[in-house]
């Protein structure tokens, strides 16, 4: 146990330290991953692109319990992707499943489909085991007796689904349904839902029902039509109800005595009279559509209502006085300029709706309440706070344009504000405040928030913009700090909006929901008014994932990418005419004609490994400066390539000839594809302007290489040392080499800055000599090669490697400051293998170690990261010789916190179970 007492007037040091084991833990024991198969960066544990799902053969070691789709997927692709999950036994959900062309894994217990899935369902084509089913918006499909899996718990019907729910096509295991559609009009019969459903959702069209279709089972009922009353009546289990607004029907009144006697939640939304006298039972109530005597409705002693929430119309002049309530929330019918009603004391949280003429005189807030939350207006700048208030929300209002200071009271402790009003703020805020929160309104997605530490500092972090911040202020700098935060925030002219479903990216500054099905489904008209808003808006100048040519482009756009289902033809003049960017998906396959790229283009890059078609003279512009091809082995004419190339990367070794005449070239990557008439390279071919070249595939290099090359990757290649490096050796300068780690060949007299050690072969031998001199070194993994005590040399200043328990010893020099550990399994101190030079260090949260010594007094900076493509960042910069600060981003969320030098390695274990 660690003694803080010599700190406990220390604020900074005190704070709490559960926080880090919590965000530790909360990042190892997360077992519960989620991979997304996209070419959009989305805001998952692990992201794939189409390309690299077919490469990978596993995906057991990721943990992942939920997989998710993001568009319509090719039959060859769906098998990979359903085979990787058969033989993954942590994953159970699969989310926006877009086909039923592949049979579904059967250990799959959760599926939902994609928005624009509508195909028919047959039996055996779900999987058995299925708890949970979740249809998208277009299904409409019938559902037949028997095609549902008898141990399924909830479904979930999407808006487009209409079609009756017979007796026995629910099965009897279900708990939950949901139809979602508003449009649904066959009601139910006797039977159609199973006894032990506990929660229905109906949405639909106010149909009336007999007596006892309803389950008395039902827990929970949300949006009931009221013609329903007399089946609800006899739900002796019932909790929770709420009715819906009607499609057609109205009704005059509404009789709140035919309610079961088990409601403790209800919710009216309805223009109705209630009439008769409400249970006491109730603990949640939203009357604020509704008209009602209220002297009749609470009719029995009003002590014995005791309210956690309720909800009524703001603008009722009348009392509720006697009435428990822990959360009132006021909420506006019409906009009239009235005062709001009286508030009970007794009232402890408090939201009052945005209405721009409503009026909120100085006493009306009790002094009971402790959180409030609001729309402050101009109208409102007296102190209608009352000096009790700990906790103020306020909400975005675009009439309020300043933040006078006098309405915080000196009580408050907490403040969250829009950034549209703390940029004018001009006043210190109260002593007592310790936390305050500043995000973005409606779909911008920032949070800045602020802690006080003590008196005099504050410990500010969050994200915008893909950023993370975190500082430690004084408190004299507080308001300019953060103002210029907000600044910053706020002029960024380099922002993305997202259209397309909700939660797919939260990484982006804006989104905007649009039905993907139209997209999909190339709908003319969501094209069209998506290309027009583009083309009158003079910022946009780029479009990412266009899934169709169904409209003309916009002609204002300079970079665009295509979907990687996109494979439609291009015929000239269907690209816009000043495109600089343009980048094919997996899919596309289709000829590019002369003509068809714009002359502008500078940038083309092709996805698709089976990309087959080449091209001819005339076909890539004149002017275009990086290529990047993956595509198949296919032979090109002579004067193809334009000789404007500067980038030219996974181009065919058959391509050769055409690539010598490149005399702007500067970078040259080979493919791994071999042509069998090409089975070496003439390095003496080359062009002279080359200073970057990466040969990835087995092929024979011969002649000398240019001693202009900068960055040479050979690891895959076969050659003779002393032909490529003819030249006197010190004439070669690399700024990064890659070669094979098991070959046994001197690379001695070559000046090295980086180099790195990749493994074609798992065998059990010695690395390969490394040259004095190297600054930068990366040594590939291989479970079976061994790395002598005094293999690396003193010179290396950066080592990034794989550890393993067979190379405990110190084979690191006592010159490294930077070591960079990979994923590994490692059951030794690490401690131990850290030289004393050490000042930074970088570990995967994954590494299994243990920590029973001092680490380097050096060592100032430590990062956790994930691996792969886990989205996991924790740092941890040393302040003094006694404290860390911690920063960084798991999952969805931030973290910061300010630790004792003692429990840095408790957390880093806690990390690493």
């Amino acid at each position: 146990m660690i003694n803080n007492d010599d700190n406990e007037s220390n604020k900074i040091v005190n704070l709490s330290h559960l926080l880090l084991s919590n965000i530790i833990k909360r990042l190892d024991d997360n077992n519960n991953c989620t991979l997304i198969i996209s070419d959009t960066k989305l805001n998952n544990d692990y992201h794939l692109t189409i390309a690299e799902l077919m490469e990978i053969d596993s995906i057991n070691t990721m943990n992942v319990s939920k997989i998710s789709m993001t568009a319509d997927y090719q039959p060859s692709v769906l098998k990979k992707l359903y085979q990787l999950i058969s033989d993954c036994n942590s994953v159970r959900a699969l989310k926006q499943c877009c086909s039923l062309a592949c049979v579904l894994p059967v250990n799959l217990t959760c599926l939902s489909f994609s928005d624009d899935f509508d195909e028919p369902l047959l039996p055996g084509y779900l999987p058995p085991n299925l708890t949970k089913l979740k249809f998208g918006y277009s299904f409409n499909q019938p559902i037949g007796i028997g095609l549902l899996p008898s141990t399924l718990e909830m479904l979930i019907l999407g808006d487009a689904y209409n079609h009756p729910i017979v007796a026995g096509v629910l099965p009897a295991s279900l708990r939950v349904l949901k139809i979602n559609g508003v449009d649904y009009v066959y009601g139910f019969e006797v039977g159609s839902l199973p006894f032990g459903l506990q929660e229905l959702c109906y949405s639909g069209f106010d149909i009336t029902i007999g007596e006892d279709v309803l389950p008395t089972s039902l827990l929970t009922l949300d949006f009931a039509p009221v013609s329903w009353m007399k089946s609800i009546q006899s739900l002796t289990n019932l909790k929770t109800l709420s009715f819906s607004y009607p499609n057609y029907n109205t009704y005059e009144s509404f009789d709140l005595d035919m309610l079961p006697r088990s409601l403790t939640s209800l919710n009216v939304s309805l223009e109705v009279t209630l009439t008769s006298s409400l249970s006491t039972s109730i603990k949640h109530l939203n009357i604020f559509r509704t008209s009602y005597n209220i002297d009749e409705i609470f009719k029995h002693d009003r002590s014995q209502y005791q309210f956690e929430s309720l909800t009524v119309d703001a603008l009722k002049q009348e009392s509720l006085d006697g009435i428990k309530i822990r959360r009132l929330k006021l909420d506006f019918n019409r906009d009239i300029e009235a005062p709001i009603r009286s508030i009970p004391s007794g009232v402890e949280e408090l939201f009052i709706r945005y209405n721009k003429s409503a009026i909120i005189s100085e006493n009306t807030i009790p002094s009971s309440v402790q959180k409030l939350t609001y729309y402050p207006k101009n109208s409102t700048v007296e102190r209608i706070i009352p000096n009790t208030v700990k906790e103020l929300v306020f909400k975005h209002s675009s009439t309020f344009v300043r933040f006078p200071s006098s309405l915080l009271p000196d009580s408050l402790q907490s403040l969250s504000l829009p950034t549209a009003i703390p940029l004018l703020i001009d006043s210190e805020f109260p002593k007592s405040l310790s936390n305050f929160c500043l995000g973005l309104d409606k779909i911008q997605k920032t949070s800045i928030l602020a802690r006080k530490l003590d008196d005099n500092y504050y410990l500010i972090f969050g994200q915008s913009y893909q950023q993370f911040y975190a500082a430690i202020i004084s408190k004299e700098c507080i308001l300019f700090s953060i103002n210029c935060l907000i600044k910053r925030l706020d002029d960024n002219n380099n922002s993305t909006l997202k259209i397309g479903e909700k939660k797919l990216n939260d990484n982006i500054d804006y989104h905007l929901t649009l039905e993907m099905t139209e997209i999909r489904k190339s709908n003319a008209s969501a094209l069209k008014k998506l290309y027009q808003l583009i083309s009158n808006c003079n910022s946009v100048r780029a479009l990412k994932h266009c899934c169709s040519l169904a409209c003309v482009l916009p002609v204002n756009l300079t970079c665009l990418s295509f979907s990687d289902d996109f494979n439609q033809p291009l015929l000239p003049g269907f690209l816009p005419p000043k495109l600089i960017k343009l980048k094919f998906g997996f899919s596309f396959n289709q000829p590019i004609g002369i003509g068809v790229l714009p002359t502008s283009l500078r940038v083309l890059k092709f996805n698709g490994v089976d990309y087959g078609l080449g091209f001819e003279v005339g076909s890539l512009p004149f002017g275009l400066e990086e290529l990047c091809y993956s595509g198949v082995n296919t032979a090109i004419g002579e004067g193809v390539l334009p000789t404007t190339l500067v980038t030219l990367n996974y181009a065919p070794v058959s391509w050769m000839k055409s690539i010598q005449s490149l005399a702007n070239l500067k970078t040259l990557s080979f493919s791994e594809q071999i042509s069998p008439n090409q089975p070496s390279i003439d390095l003496n071919m080359l062009p002279r302007s080359l200073t970057s070249l990466s040969v990835f595939s087995e092929v024979t290099l011969t002649s000398s290489l240019s001693t202009s090359i900068k960055h040479l990757t050979i690891s895959c290649a076969q050659y003779n040392i002393d032909e490529i490096f003819k030249h006197d050796r010190s004439q070669y300068q690399f700024e990064s080499l890659s070669v094979d780690a098991l070959k046994q060949e001197s690379l001695d007299g070559l000046a090295i800055k980086r180099l790195k050690l990749d493994f074609n072969r798992d065998i059990e031998a010695p690395i390969r000599s490394i040259p004095s001199g190297v600054e930068e070194l990366f040594i590939g993994y291989n479970k079976n090669a061994i790395i002598t005590e005094n293999a690396i040399p003193s010179s290396v200043r950066k080592l990034t490697y794989y550890p393993k328990n067979s190379t405990v010893e110190r084979i690191i020099p006592n010159t490294v400051k930077e070591l960079v550990v990979k994923n590994s399994i490692l059951e030794k101190d690490l401690c131990n293998l850290l030289p004393d030079s050490l000042q930074s260090l970088s570990l995967p949260t994954a590494m299994a170690v243990q920590i029973d010594s001092e680490f380097p007094k050096s060592l100032s900076n430590i990062h956790w990261n994930s691996n792969r493509k886990q989205k996991t960042n924790i740092l941890a910069r040393k302040i003094d010789d006694k404290y860390y600060l911690i920063f960084g981003r798991s999952t969805k969320q931030f973290y910061s916190a300010i630790i004792f030098k003692e429990l840095i390695k408790t957390k880093y274990i806690l990390m690493n179970k």
